[in-house]
């Protein structure tokens, strides 16, 4: 029986399932008890087993209504500019048409929507999306219109997907850092989902990680690696008090001295070696598909592959002595790019499709490969770190 994290009590339960002259089937004094942030039990108080209830934290919900999430069919979210000086305006008696003349009304929005870039009316829209989830929205319908041109409205929809996609706590980061003594980092961690903390772990590791490495000049790059992932591991357990007891994070980093790389990692996050329109991983997964597949127990396409691929075996955080892989010395040869990434990219794109991506970006690999995984409907946040060395320059994202 899985273990229940919290209980709300005395709260109304509209189930939604209509019972009797009731259309809300509403339970009066309900309870709901939540394992791993999902519904594991609900019901009427008075059935609820008390056993399984004992030590588990209780919610007061003091007699108010639970409800499932409310949909909110028709936004318009995604828009540049501010045009809250215009009800000052209005209220100071000015007409619509005044208001337009003097530069304001729905073409100062279409203005200021025209001139912003993707990354801008993401920002400018998640508050709004954030305070519409305040009121107990859960799903929101998204709609351009304020670009009135092709290129305007297709940026739009990209940061209305960008938006769709992104969790409300994102729990990747990614680093990509010149040291004083001229060693490049690169380093990306994901937040283990399902747990709470995730976007905590994964920011305390890299920092963590990054702080040791920067420390070590004169150690040898596994050596380095080693000790900052053991860094990094004791600086996440550490923070492991209350509801962030189990929190935990992939991490893959990369130490580049000399044009020549070491790669060590822990979980899902992965190193690839990109080459003449070829990517070759250079990490091995730790999670229970891949292992299984490695060992020879569960073939690619077994259709469990799909549904567990999420279930990684070791992360930064889960034991007292983190278990690493690490690889090196990898030559970085002209025209090669060393690529670090989440699961949210090499689970949205195949090894073929990310080499593809990076043989035809321009100078800006990083932001080539998230938009193609956006506009592969990509479920998870993505973070990316990438060394490119090209025709003998090199470039770090």
């Amino acid at each position: 029986m899985t273990a229940w994290d919290s209980l709300w009590t005395n709260a109304r339960i509209a189930t939604m399932t209509p019972a009797g002259d009731d259309p809300y089937g509403a339970i009066g004094d309900g309870a709901i008890a939540v394992a791993d942030g999902n519904i594991a039990w609900i019901g009427p108080a008075a059935e609820l087993d008390r056993a399984q209830a004992q030590g588990v934290p209780v919610h007061d919900a003091g007699g108010a209504w639970i409800t499932p999430g409310l949909i909110d069919c028709h936004t318009h979210i995604v828009y540049g500019g501010n045009r809250a000086a215009e009800f000052e305006q209005r209220l100071n008696g000015a007409t619509y048409e005044e208001v337009a003349r003097a530069g304001g009304g729905i073409v100062s929005t279409v203005r200021a929507t025209r001139q912003a870039s993707v990354d801008e009316l993401v920002e400018r829209a998640l508050p709004r999306v954030r305070a519409i989830l305040g009121e107990g929205v859960t799903t929101i319908e998204i709609k351009s219109g304020y670009g009135l041109d092709t290129a305007t409205e297709h940026r739009m929809l990209q940061a209305a997907t960008h938006i769709g996609l992104v969790r409300e706590t994102n729990q990747d980061v990614a680093l990509a850092e010149e040291l004083p003594d001229g060693r490049l980092l690169l380093a990306v961690a994901d937040g283990v989902g399902g747990l709470p903390g995730g976007e905590v772990a994964s920011r305390t590791a890299v920092a963590a990680l990054a702080e040791t490495v920067r420390a070590g000049s004169a150690e040898e790059p596994e050596a380095a690696l080693r000790r900052a992932f053991a860094a990094a591991n004791a600086a996440v357990r550490a923070g492991q008090q209350g509801h962030l007891d189990r929190m935990s994070t992939t991490l893959v980093a990369a130490l580049i001295r000399d044009r020549t790389a070491w790669v060590a990692n822990l979980g899902d996050s992965r190193a690839y070696l990109v080459a003449d329109r070829e990517a070759r991983q250079l990490t091995l997964d730790h999670s229970w598909v891949e292992e299984s597949i490695r060992a020879g127990l569960m073939a690619p396409d077994d259709p469990l592959a799909a549904l567990s691929r999420h279930v990684i075996t070791r992360a930064i955080g889960l034991e007292a002595q983190a278990e690493l892989d690490v690889f090196g010395p990898i030559d970085l040869s002209p025209n090669s790019v060393l690529l670090l990434c989440t699961d949210g990219l090499h689970g949205a794109l195949n090894d073929q499709a990310i080499a593809d991506v990076v043989a035809t970006s321009g100078d800006d690999r990083a932001a080539d490969l998230v938009s193609t995984v956006l506009a592969a409907g990509a479920p998870d946040n993505v973070a990316i770190s990438l060394y490119a060395r090209d025709d003998g320059a090199d470039e770090r994202q």
